[in-house]
């Protein structure tokens, strides 16, 4: 397929303390098969030497790029916001401290290319490596989904639902349509990632490919995996939830997609209930919200049992209640 003139691809690169991690991400963008890039690189604040390795690699490879040095850290929801804001490109992608196969961008832009305008997004499987590049996972498709898996195309919000579907660096955004959706970052939901594909999901619809585009590092400092620790996890869930809800009187929605959402967020429910840092005054907290967003005055009944008996495991019991 002739590209020519290949479509501008904005590439956003978030770094915090990833070393050299974020070098050799770095050099797998420079190695991609692709010649139209707009990079922006943003470190926030880096406590170690990574700011200094990104300005030293920029310098002698002579690269292309905005690099922002920020002196003060702001957090991950306003690096994306200044990518958003001076991303020029047709096509969005992400990368921070993995890696991508070095034909990526081509591959995923070619099949953008060949859609019509209903699709926003084109995404495919991701392989988890560890801190020196060895595969844990070699594909998370198969590890999650089964041998058979084949990525579902077209309209799958309610698979998007159901479960964080497939990782952002192994996905292509048509910048165009993630501005179509006016999305607006939110510091409580801390899978932003997720949050992107359910929104782009219930607008548009959206490719998937059968084939590893990306590796995940799994590294303790990765951008986030700080959020995912034992003492946190309490608030990563209920992050999920606020960002459930948050979907759920779409206008598009239909009463299976509702019914679908609700399932998902008393599924998170169901997990915080079993946290020892999920305390009472929380479960009341959540439930109140659930009642006044889904109106499903029944769960008043879950409610009543908490604040009068502290029966939590009759709430975790009482799901037919939807």
């Amino acid at each position: 397929m002739d590209l020519k003139p290949w479509p501008l691809v904005t590439v956003g690169t978030l770094s915090y303390n990833t070393g050299k991690y974020v070098v050799e991400a770095l050099e797998c963008v420079k190695r991609q098969q692709y010649p139209n890039i707009q990079h922006i690189i943003i470190d926030d604040c880096s406590s170690d030497n990574s700011a200094q390795l990104i300005e030293d690699w920029i310098k002698q490879n002579n690269y292309p790029c905005l690099f922002i040095k920020r002196p003060v850290n702001k957090g991950v929801h306003a690096g994306l916001m200044d990518i958003m804001a001076a991303a020029t490109g047709k096509y969005l992608v992400m990368i921070s401290d993995d890696l991508w196969t070095d034909d990526k961008l081509l591959k995923q832009v070619q099949a953008f290319e060949e859609l019509d305008s209903s699709y926003a997004m084109v995404y495919g499987d991701t392989q988890m490596i560890d801190k020196d590049g060895n595969v844990l996972i070699p594909s998370m498709f198969k590890h999650y989904r089964g041998a058979d898996f084949l990525p579902p195309s077209g309209n799958i919000f309610q698979e998007v639902v159901r479960d964080f579907y497939f990782f952002i660096q192994a996905a292509t955004i048509s910048l165009e349509h993630f501005k179509a959706i006016n999305y607006t970052f939110d510091k409580e939901i801390i899978s932003e990632d997720w949050d992107w594909q359910l929104a782009l999901a219930r607008r548009f619809n959206i490719l998937g490919l059968n084939r590893i585009f990306s590796s995940y590092r799994f590294l303790a400092t990765s951008v986030g995996r700080t959020n995912w620790t034992d003492e946190k996890m309490h608030k990563v869930w209920q992050s999920h939830g606020k960002m459930l809800l948050k979907h759920y009187n779409h206008s598009e929605n239909s009463i299976k997609d509702k019914e679908i959402i609700f399932q998902r967020i008393w599924r998170v429910y169901n997990e915080l209930c079993g946290m020892p840092r999920f305390t009472k005054k929380q479960k009341i907290r959540f439930l109140l919200h659930l009642i006044k967003v889904t109106r499903k005055l029944k769960l008043l009944i879950v409610l009543a049992s908490i604040i009068i008996f502290s029966k939590e495991s009759l709430a975790r019991r009482i799901t037919q209640l939807a």
